[in-house]
């Protein structure tokens, strides 16, 4: 659930104009290692949310290494020639990632993986001018 509450979101405000999207994940497996390790500085590649927030990582707490595979949909919204339906989203597998489950200094839990991706959705068109 902490990976989900990370990845998954809603970007913008549709009807406002702007990038508005949304990101979902789907086909999620996911292994936590059984035993922590201490916080280490090669961590801190993972203390930003997708909005490039920091998350302010506990470099006191154990950390939690985790590894799996996920496929995230982003769809955007449809407007004008841009987005149409049908072909406003893209669909990414990421068949081998790796990551951290870690605490922030608030003690509220975030876990994130990093991986190769393939892209296996329709490619969006280029956005209006």
């Amino acid at each position: 659930m902490y990976f989900l509450c990370d990845q998954e979101s809603q970007f913008g405000t549709p009807g406002q104009g702007g990038s508005n999207f949304v990101r979902l994940i789907s086909d999620l497996t996911l292994q936590v290692a059984s035993n922590s390790r201490p916080a280490n500085l090669t961590d801190l590649e993972y203390n930003t949310n997708q909005r490039g927030e920091h998350l302010s990582i506990s470099m006191d707490k154990p950390v939690y290494d985790i590894r799996g595979s996920f496929t995230r949909h982003t769809c955007y919204e449809i407007r004008g020639r841009s987005y149409l339906p049908g072909k406003n989203c893209t669909v990414e597998q990421y068949p081998n990632s790796t990551g951290i489950c870690f605490q922030n200094t608030f003690g509220d839990w975030h876990c994130r993986m990093k991986g190769s991706s393939k892209k296996i959705g329709r490619d969006l068109p280029p956005p209006e001018k």
